[in-house]
């Protein structure tokens, strides 16, 4: 817990990261890796595999955009690095851990930058709901490889958590869901070079009593992916509730070309 307080207290945010709880939801992250490293083991091998095979065959080796980078737990930055001139990492905050890298890494730098376009906003007004547009936060950027990395089916949570307490209906908030992916989507289109696309597929919940099942990416127009893999991101023990959860992982390695 202190290591936790004290990664609060020091790590650099925005004041929007910080009181919608993406700075919070950061902190959680790398405390459940090192809790659970060997149940994430394969999935982070199998992102990292998709990210290199893709980048692979991009074209040009000049800059590579990484969106949702976090503390680079399933990031292969080592090949990138070799791969391309520049590397940017873009996400609403950088831990210390990615923060630290970039110190030794003269070709790598870090882009903090809101890819749901809507935080600022909800931060301001957390119980109305935003118009969604694509972000334009990377405009001007012209990668030869861009790879969305397990950000599409997150982009909405906080927001959904957020909103979700000012009694909004549940239609209004699927609908917002659904406009923060498509935006996303969108936004990857506007950008040339290469696209790999990861993402979860599907969430199990497997409770003592029930299982539940959610699938965030239906209703958007996605091809079929070229990999799929598990995820155990929630082995038993791991929640308070007993429940085991299985993500189904979906990685396109060229999103516009597939």
């Amino acid at each position: 817990m202190l290591r936790e307080a004290l990664e609060w207290l020091l790590t650099p945010a925005s004041p929007a990261a910080r009181r919608l709880g993406y700075l919070q939801e950061a902190i959680a992250l790398e405390a459940r890796f090192r809790r659970n490293k060997a149940a994430w083991a394969p999935h982070l091998e199998a992102s990292r595999r998709a990210v290199v095979d893709a980048s692979d065959a991009a074209e040009g080796g000049r800059l590579a955009l990484v969106l949702g980078s976090g503390p680079l737990l399933d990031v292969p930055l080592g090949h990138l690095l070799r791969r391309f001139e520049q590397v940017v990492l873009v996400d609403i905050l950088h831990p210390w851990r990615a923060r630290g890298v970039a110190r030794r890494m003269r070709s790598l730098f870090l882009l903090e930058a809101d890819l749901s376009g809507i935080a600022n906003a909800i931060a301001a007004a957390p119980t109305t709901i935003p118009p969604v547009s694509p972000s334009d936060a990377l405009d001007g950027l012209e990668p030869d490889f861009t790879v969305s990395l397990n950000l599409l089916s997150q982009l909405p949570q906080i927001p959904w958590t957020i909103l979700g307490r000012g009694g909004h209906p549940e239609e209004a908030l699927a609908q917002l869901h659904a406009d923060l992916a498509r935006a996303h989507l969108d936004m990857l289109a506007r950008l040339p070079g290469r696209c790999c696309l990861i993402a979860d597929e599907a969430q199990e919940t497997v409770f003592p009593d029930r299982t539940e099942i959610w699938r965030p990416l239906d209703g958007l127009a996605l091809p079929a992916p070229d990999r799929r893999w598990d995820w155990t991101i929630a082995p038993q023990g791991e929640r308070a509730d007993a429940a085991l959860q299985t993500n189904r992982v979906a990685a396109w390695l060229n999103l516009r070309g597939t």
